[in-house]
């Protein structure tokens, strides 16, 4: 439950960011208040914000947009989902989960999981093959390119999350 924990706060801190910073950034702050390894992430960050610092301790380790990434954090740890059968739904109820790091988490935590976490590298991907990328993701487009991605991963003998690592890569 731990390593789930870490990775939505990843997926979290991740957005709009690069994702090997966005991690050392994460793993730098939950260690840095976690002194005797006993403490999960979410127990971290709830007190971290019971000392009404969170923003603050965002900002200190590097962690950008850290105003709006306190929030989405507070709505996350406090919303009491169970992150080894949440839903792609339940997941975007969570301020600050999009389409993309809803999906992401599933994919990359679960096995045999069918969605697309469409992140720059896949859009980037869809271009080079001809499909034409909107500026903004609506939920329909949205759903249309991850079809269109997912027929790549059908064709290519490898688990969705294995195309997505090597996409990424």
């Amino acid at each position: 439950d731990d390593e789930l924990e870490l990775h939505v706060l990843f997926w979290i801190c991740a957005s709009s960011k690069n994702g090997v910073v966005s991690a050392r950034c994460l793993c730098n702050l939950l260690n840095s208040w976690n002194k005797n390894g006993d403490l999960s992430p979410f127990q971290i960050i709830r007190f971290i914000d019971d000392q009404n610092i969170l923003p603050e301790e965002l900002k200190k380790f590097g962690i950008g947009c850290f105003n709006k990434k306190s929030d989405y954090m507070r709505d996350l740890v406090y919303k009491g989902l169970k992150l080894r059968t949440c839903s792609i739904d339940e997941l975007e109820s969570v301020k600050g989960i999009s389409f993309k790091s809803s999906r992401c988490f599933i994919l990359h935590t679960r096995p045999d999981q069918n969605y697309a976490g469409l992140d720059r590298h896949a859009l980037s991907f869809l271009r080079e093959k001809g499909h034409p990328i909107p500026k903004s993701l609506t939920e329909k487009n949205y759903k249309n390119l991850e079809q269109i991605f997912l027929s790549y991963v059908k064709n290519s003998n490898q688990s969705t999350s294995e195309f997505d690592l090597n996409n990424w890569n």
